[in-house]
């Protein structure tokens, strides 16, 4: 980790043409936003390195833009991102290397989880999404909550990746009994853990599930 390294040290290990790993994502106060170590100059300073591989940040309310600097970034192959800040990062869009996304939001995060903000995502190579939302009822109001609309787009937009969500904050739960079925009946949020993930079907078993789902909202036949 590199928690006491400024943005100015960041640049100078950037520029040795070495760096390929990067963690700012601890905290001495994890849980306050005003303690995020990681800031737009960092960001900024790390996506220099030509050869980074792995990158993984803690982001604080402090952070209110950056992460599009990592776009088209040549070697980038796993990104994770733990959001504690109100402001709904976009995420950047296009990573022709990475191949493991994780996305972390906190109990305030202002994330925002419709689906259209992930439809110009140009990640080529994805091979697995890994999603722990902590969104909460007494959290940030702002935040936009997690539906079967944006996993179906999801979904949709990387057929063939594995996507698995070990917490599911305000998700509204999943209703009909295909879809349940396929899904493993995660519409409990406590159902979905770590050691208990909802793991998203491929194919025709998703495209059955979300049919369903539909079914029982709009009262389809």
């Amino acid at each position: 980790g590199c928690l006491g390294v400024s943005s100015l040290g960041v640049k100078a290990l950037a520029k040795t043409g070495r760096l390929r790993s990067f963690r700012q994502d601890t905290t001495r106060r994890h849980s306050s936003c005003a303690q995020m170590r990681a800031t737009e100059a960092t960001i900024k300073a790390v996506a220099e390195s030509p050869v980074l591989e792995s990158l993984s940040l803690t982001l604080g309310s402090k952070v209110h833009k950056g992460l599009e600097v990592l776009s088209g970034h040549p070697s980038l192959r796993s990104l994770t991102l733990f959001m504690e800040g109100f402001t709904p990062l976009a995420l950047p869009a296009k990573l022709p290397e990475l191949t493991a996304l994780h996305l972390k939001t906190s109990v305030w995060a202002g994330f925002d989880w419709r689906g259209q903000r992930f439809t110009h995502l140009e990640y080529p190579k994805l091979e697995e999404i890994v999603i722990e939302d902590g969104a909460g009822p007494s959290g940030n109001g702002a935040a936009v909550e997690m539906t079967m609309g944006f996993l179906h787009v999801l979904r949709t937009k990387f057929p063939l990746c594995s996507i698995k969500l070990t917490k599911t904050g305000l998700f509204r739960g999943i209703r009909g009994a295909a879809a349940q079925q396929a899904l493993q009946e995660p519409g409990l949020r406590q159902d979905v853990t770590e050691q208990n993930p909802l793991v998203l079907p491929q194919g025709d078993d998703w495209n059955r599930a979300f049919g369903d789902y539909e079914d029982d909202i709009y009262g389809w036949e």
